[in-house]
């Protein structure tokens, strides 16, 4: 149904795994005419990507690390030469990265890498179903140890990642976001009883940005700002670490998930959720999120005027 937003797609991936995928749900009874159609009338396209033999369903692979990075090298390179208006990524698994040289990266500092930026920012967003306020959450830190969080947050960082949050989702509100920053410690530090991180460095860079004139509010304990920003208090929450932003997230609008990466010099979304390798092949899979992903980055770019 993406194809009702009126883009056309560029896919870089064997056309052949598609081809078995659209064969396989045909005879599970899944109407594929529209892709069928989008393949004839060009709306549709592949960008051939050589794997090393075919790939089984489900089991992953090192023979196809390549595949995986090569899919994201050259997808970027298209959009960044302008020959296409925005970049969606399906789920990876990390370890292709990894063996690929690029230990303890994602997605994210893969394209970072790839597109020169300085400071990406994940944005979760979902919601329970349309209508709904969406709970937006940007990350501070992102794929690090939990020993290391403390150690990675100061105001420099809380500072430059609310920064693009502020330009990047107030392009999208058409005004500036109201922001919230969530605390790292249980019930924000309670007055440093239970931690001075709060005292020492979220508030200070709270009063720093709102110098700036950003609507920024903080630090709120975790276990009640989330909540005030499902309700629409908030435009979006910075998170200290991961676990604490795709928790909520995912609770909130699990399966309708999506992280917009902002401060990138391109438009680029993705599904909130892994590789799902025990749904593979199975025919059980729910394509809610990517779907919410294809439709954020039609928006996106269509607001950008490509």
């Amino acid at each position: 149904d993406v194809l009702d937003l009126g883009c056309r797609f560029k896919v870089f991936a064997p056309e052949a795994l598609y081809q078995r995928a659209a064969s396989f749900l045909e005879k599970a009874g899944r109407d594929l005419s529209r892709f069928r159609d989008g393949m004839r009338n060009g709306r549709i396209e592949f960008s051939e990507i050589a794997l090393a033999g075919w790939p089984k369903p489900g089991q992953q692979d090192p023979a196809h690390d390549r595949a995986v990075v090569e899919s994201i090298r050259l997808a970027t390179k298209r959009v960044l030469e302008g020959r296409a208006s925005g970049l969606v990524t399906p789920p990876i698994d990390k370890r292709a990265l990894f063996r690929q040289g690029y230990p303890g990266w994602g997605h994210t500092e893969f394209l970072a890498k790839l597109t020169g930026a300085r400071h990406p920012t994940m944005l979760l967003a979902s919601r329970p179903r349309e209508g709904a306020h969406f709970l937006r959450v940007a990350l501070v830190t992102n794929h690090v140890p939990f020993a290391q969080i403390p150690l990675l947050v100061d105001e420099a960082a809380i500072a430059n990642h609310a920064r693009t949050v502020a330009d990047d989702l107030g392009r999208l509100l058409e005004r500036p976001p109201r922001m919230a920053l969530a605390a790292l410690n249980p019930h924000a530090g309670e007055g440093g009883k239970l931690g001075n991180e709060e005292t020492r460095i979220l508030e200070p860079a709270v009063r720093m940005l709102q110098g700036e004139g950003i609507e920024i509010s903080g630090p709120w304990s975790s276990d009640t700002v989330f909540l005030r920003a499902s309700k629409g208090e908030f435009d979006a929450v910075i998170a200290i670490y991961h676990d604490q932003a795709t928790i909520a997230v995912k609770m909130y609008g699990f399966g309708r998930g999506i992280n917009w990466t902002l401060g990138l010099p391109m438009v680029r979304t993705s599904p909130d959720h892994g590789t799902a390798y025990d749904l593979a092949g199975t025919g059980k899979a729910d394509e809610s999120s990517m779907v919410e992903a294809i439709r954020l980055a039609a928006r996106l770019t269509q607001r950008k005027g490509s």
